[in-house]
């Protein structure tokens, strides 16, 4: 019985053998055997370190923006841009084409609003250190509906994106028109009206006024921990008020959006009353 069994398990193995004999081709494998096809297009991102190597979520920073019309521009920073490699951002021709930019790095940067839905894209990068100063426009009405963003990091030839948190998109600082910087005004009552451009994606306006001596004698009144005078919730994109005294003063003006969310403050503009 042994024996039996023993000469029928070689006359098996015989057997498989010479099956799988008549599947192999001079040419390879035969496409009809249960051995798959290279998969070249896996094989080449298994070659590729970049491929299975840890990179972080991007840690992103809304650093402000400016207004030009109806359209915002903002300027974002990845803050953790070493810890992604150069070769990220490497010329990849062999990719899909970004904007028919034959230099077109293998990762790109998408922005998303909350919704997933895509506002701009970048995709000239050269080096991890330009994650450094990233611009993107987004006009008005977009903007409304857009409380928050996302940065995608995407490396599109390993097809990896590498996602941040959500952030919140408030309004960029208005620019200011009158009165010049450092303007100097001698009528009485000391009555002035400032004037500045509106942001989009504003419902109201804040203007604060300060005072150099109001306060502290040779000090500005914020220098000191206080607030000399503030208005709130104006709709338009003026406000006339009456200065206390010859004295020098400044004045900066933010956007507040739907949100309550206080936008970018403006840089302070000087003036002075001489009487």
């Amino acid at each position: 019985m042994k024996k039996f069994l023993t000469s029928y398990l070689n006359l098996s193995f015989l057997l498989t053998a010479f099956i799988f004999s008549l599947l192999i081709t001079d040419k390879g494998v035969s496409e009809n055997t249960f051995i798959n096809k290279p998969d070249f297009k896996f094989e080449k991102k298994l070659k590729d370190k970049l491929c299975s190597r840890f990179f972080p979520k991007p840690v992103v920073r809304i650093n402000g923006g400016y207004a030009n019309g109806s359209i915002a521009f903002y300027n974002l920073s990845i803050s953790n841009y070493r810890y992604y490699h150069n070769k990220l951002f490497q010329p990849a021709p062999d990719l899909n084409l970004c904007e028919k930019d034959e230099n077109a790095s293998r990762t790109w940067v998408h922005i998303w609003n909350q919704r997933r839905k895509e506002l701009y894209v970048i995709c000239n990068l050269k080096k991890a250190s330009d994650l450094q100063n990233l611009w993107f426009p987004i006009c008005g009405d977009e903007l409304k509906k857009t409380p928050f963003i996302r940065v995608i990091i995407w490396d599109k030839k390993c097809d990896r994106p590498f996602i941040s948190n959500l952030i919140p998109l408030k309004p960029v600082k208005p620019k200011l028109i009158y009165p010049k910087n450092n303007e100097k005004f001698s009528n009485f009552p000391r009555t002035v009206t400032l004037k500045w451009s509106s942001v989009p994606g504003a419902r109201s306006y804040t203007v604060e006024i300060d005072c150099f001596h109001c306060c502290k004698e040779n000090k500005w009144c914020r220098d000191v921990g206080k607030v000399f005078h503030i208005k709130k919730a104006l709709r338009g994109n003026t406000y006339t008020f009456e200065f206390p005294g010859a004295q020098p003063g400044r004045w900066r003006v933010w956007a507040v959006d739907k949100y309550g969310r206080e936008g970018f403050k403006s840089e302070w503009r000087y003036f002075e009353y001489l009487r």
